[in-house]
């Protein structure tokens, strides 16, 4: 059996990633990660022009460089981890929002089911910015565990 397991990098990931490998002897892992620019606000530099507020904050998203950068060192985090817990690891570095490339990358690929972290964050936060575990529930076509 094959199997997905979401990895962002986070404690959640990683106790995700150690259920899979209790839980699933035996079973083929591909663990993902999908990069996409993070975001921060900056201060608009004065006579700069148009910002993303009322204050003048500007909004800057890191380069493609610098979000594959990290991307490929999370996944090599969950290779480091793949090895402690004695199982083989296969990683894949996906390009885009979370929900949408990891359903899509394991639907394409025939997977038997994904595995993936849930934070816990808050419904405020959810509201705002969403729950990749609750978005792969609603979008793929194919098993999904949800671990705390």
């Amino acid at each position: 059996m094959r199997f997905i397991v979401a990895f962002d990098g986070s404690e959640t990931a990683t106790n995700t990633l150690r259920y899979a490998a209790d839980v699933l002897p035996g079973a083929a892992f591909t663990v993902v990660y999908a990069a996409e620019p993070e975001l921060d606000v900056a201060p608009a530099v004065a006579g700069g022009g148009g910002g993303a507020s009322a204050t003048g904050d500007l909004l800057v998203a890191d380069g493609i460089d610098a979000t594959e950068r990290r991307g490929r060192a999370i996944l090599a985090e969950a290779m480091a981890l793949g090895e402690e817990l004695g199982i083989e690891v296969r990683t894949v570095l996906l390009y885009g929002d979370p929900v949408t490339e990891i359903a899509d990358f394991a639907m394409d690929g025939g997977y038997d089911g994904i595995l993936v972290g849930h934070r816990g964050l808050g419904d405020r936060y959810q509201e705002a910015f969403g729950s990749v575990a609750k978005g792969l529930l609603a979008r793929a076509e194919l098993p999904v565990t949800v671990v705390k």
